[in-house]
């Protein structure tokens, strides 16, 4: 009998290893996915021509608990009129549906998904047209995220909510998680990631730890690059981030990587000149987000591993409109600056300092602003008005305030670099880090720190030694503000005096 106890213990530890329950750690894949479309065949053939990359790559890739393919991958964004050869019905997760094995209502492409995935036992998360039948009995689309487990099985599956100049598509309404190999995951696309619902909604499940993102983000300098608003994301929310990405540099689209809650080693990467890259990476099983709270003051923190730095003259940012942004020019005395910046009509204001190397030469230097916004402004992805609170130290290319979202020349070497800022807190309010260096990367090391007081979120940013450097700063969304016109906010952002006492009293220290 203890024989045949310590048999059935064996086993169940061996099958926890190997589904990677009992690991503290999991491995993750995620691809960068780009191929043309060959006009000589029907979109149908072209879109099973990028499954046999698919399925090449999932086997490729099968010792990863996860393979995550981008937005788009299988179709590219340039669709046709008409979608209905390209779509496919997707099964409702609740009805425990493998595809492989029922093939009944679904099409090629979800069948040799489902099957691909069970022949690797491995999770799959693939981006397709779901078509379903409306109320009214009609035929729609959605933009789905479908996830795949180890048994072909759709354990998941997500409708995009907030499309980015997608009118042949129906929005989706519901955010969407399962749990795998003892990790809870949920799932988002692209400009959801801007949105209150399902970006907040997501966090405010206490339980999700880790988010999908399969994206096809278009680029806009110098505050909403892809790999930089990403590495924001994850960085102010605790949470891991797996994104993949479709892949056009002409048309500003590129940037995946593997972002962990902790700022670990992990892996990211941007391309302008392959067909596709897959980045794998391990992450540690969070049981629960990283409170946002806390500040880890250790800057000097394990770079990130990137790849080959990109050919960025190549890739085509798209330049947001910083007219609305209220700009000082750094005044450098002895390599070290003091500034503060405040958008104009409010009392959102950020403090800088910025001590350089020895040896900074003003003269042959770019030119350094610092810019503060409070309000709304049009954002390229989405074609909408977003309500926002930025600031940050821009590297520009010269005087011209639309240079400093242009490809600036190397900067000064930094010392120490630091921003201060107190935030309103608010329901309705995210706040995350926005940094970006000339090599279109984020910063591997830097302290982003949030302690609420009150009203108040006492903000700061800090990091040493930093070369090649274009943007430092803090991007809030304030959902509030959105689809208002264009224009700077004119009411205080404080719900109180002492909110502005905080403030007064932060900056006279600042600065002594």
């Amino acid at each position: 009998m203890a024989s045949g106890t310590n048999f059935g213990v064996l086993f169940l530890i061996g099958f926890l290893i190997k589904s990677g329950i009992a690991q503290t750690s999991y491995n993750a894949a995620v691809i960068e996915y780009a191929k043309s479309s060959d006009s000589s065949v029907s979109d149908l053939d072209n879109m099973m021509l990028r499954l046999r990359d698919y399925e090449s790559l999932i086997s490729n890739l099968k010792s990863s608990n996860i393979i995550v393919f981008p937005e788009y991958g299988l179709t590219t964004p340039y669709l046709p009129e008409n979608l209905e050869p390209l779509s496919t019905f997707v099964p409702d997760p609740a009805e425990n549906i493998s595809p492989c094995s029922t093939k009944d209502s679904y099409e090629k492409v979800l069948i040799d998904l489902s099957c691909t995935a069970q022949t690797h036992g491995v999770f799959v998360v693939v981006n397709l047209i779901e078509k379903s039948i409306s109320s009214s009995n009609t035929t729609i689309f959605y933009n789905t995220n479908v996830v795949f487990n180890g048994s072909g099985t759709v354990v998941a599956r997500y409708r995009k909510i907030n499309l980015c100049k997608e009118p042949k598509f129906t929005k989706g309404e519901n955010v969407a998680t399962f749990t795998a190999f003892g990790v809870n995951f949920g799932l988002m696309t692209s400009c959801d990631l801007l949105y209150e619902h399902p970006a907040r909604t997501m966090l405010a499940n206490t339980n999700v730890t880790d988010i999908i993102y399969p994206h096809a983000w278009v680029a806009e300098t110098p505050f909403l690059h892809s790999l930089s608003i990403q590495d924001g994301f994850a960085k102010a929310n605790g949470i891991n981030l797996l994104s993949a990405t479709y892949r056009n540099s002409s048309d500003g689209m590129g940037g995946f990587g593997i972002f962990s809650a902790k700022s670990a080693t992990t892996s990211l990467d941007i391309s302008t000149g392959i067909s596709y890259k897959s980045s794998t990476g391990n992450l540690e099983k969070l049981t629960n987000k990283m409170p946002e709270a806390v500040c880890n003051n250790n800057i000097e923190i394990t770079p990130r591993i990137g790849g080959v730095p990109p050919s960025i003259d190549k890739f085509n940012n798209t330049i947001e409109n910083l007219n609305l942004y209220t700009t000082k020019d750094l005044v450098v005395t002895d390599n070290i600056a003091k500034v503060q910046i405040c958008s104009e009509g409010s009392l959102f204001c950020c403090d800088f300092y910025v001590e350089f190397q020895d040896g900074y030469a003003s003269s042959n230097s770019p030119v350094y602003k610092v810019a503060a916004f409070y309000g709304t402004k049009q954002v390229n992805i989405t074609g909408k008005n977003l309500g926002f609170r930025t600031c940050a130290l821009l590297v520009c290319a010269n005087n011209d305030l639309q240079s400093c979202g242009e490809t600036p020349p190397d900067s000064s070497p930094i010392k120490q670099i630091s921003l201060q800022a107190n935030l309103p807190k608010g329901d309705r309010t995210l706040y995350m880090p926005s940094t970006l260096k000339k090599d279109l990367h984020p910063l591997t090391g830097y302290a982003f720190c949030q302690n609420v007081e009150g009203d108040v979120i006492g903000t700061t940013m800090s990091a040493n030694n930093v070369e090649k450097l274009w943007t430092f700063g803090i991007v809030g969304r304030v959902y509030d503000l959105d689809d208002r016109p264009e224009g700077r906010g004119t009411a205080s952002y404080f719900r109180s005096g002492f909110g502005l006492i905080l403030m007064l009293i932060a900056t006279q220290f600042f600065f002594q």
